[in-house]
């Protein structure tokens, strides 16, 4: 089990003063950690999706790269899930400008990520069980702070169940014009 993880930061009022490339910043960068005591699920849990996604992508050509990328996923998921909290708790400077709406959105996103890249059905069973506790069935948009329409997307493509078909043509009736869409769903 993982005791921290490590996150860069950064100053948000200097980082939104610079509009230049990433790699020419030379600004101070703070790093800071996630604990048991600071906790960050939304992040552990996305950044564990990312890399079970990444997982997926390397798979055929570089098996054993993946084989790292689902084992570090894994272990980022279960400290997510270990030590719940949001991370603009732990990092207030963070919430001025980052301010996290919640990390329950994530802890799915990250469970569907896991399901698709081990077929390993607790995955499933856990998203599927957290998307119903957490009634994450209606969303206004995809976003940085929240994964709720992408994960009812996923989960429909993993489930082919009707229940996240209806919630995505909810959300795009809500948030989008797309009549001839939703209807050929």
């Amino acid at each position: 089990m993982l005791e921290w993880i490590s996150v860069v930061a950064g100053d948000s009022v200097k980082d939104h003063e610079y509009w230049g490339r990433p790699e020419d910043m030379h600004m101070a960068r703070p790093a800071l950690k996630f604990t048991a005591q600071s906790p960050g699920s939304d992040v552990a849990a996305e950044t564990a999706a990312a890399l079970a996604a990444g997982a997926i992508a390397f798979r055929k050509s570089n098996l054993s790269y993946s084989n790292q990328l689902l084992a570090h996923a894994k272990g980022l998921y279960e400290f997510a899930r270990t030590y719940l909290g949001k991370f603009s708790n732990s990092i207030p400077r963070a919430a001025k400008s980052y301010k996290s709406g919640g990390y329950k959105d994530e802890l799915v996103w990250g469970a569907a990520w896991l399901y698709r890249a081990t077929r390993d059905g607790k995955y499933l069973t856990l998203a599927e069980s957290l998307y119903k506790k957490y009634y994450l069935s209606s969303s206004w948009a995809f976003s940085w702070d929240d994964k709720t329409a992408a994960t009812q997307m996923l989960l429909y493509g993993l489930t082919k169940k009707p229940q996240y078909k209806l919630a995505i043509q909810s959300t795009l009736r809500t948030g989008c014009p797309v009549k001839l869409l939703i209807d050929n769903m």
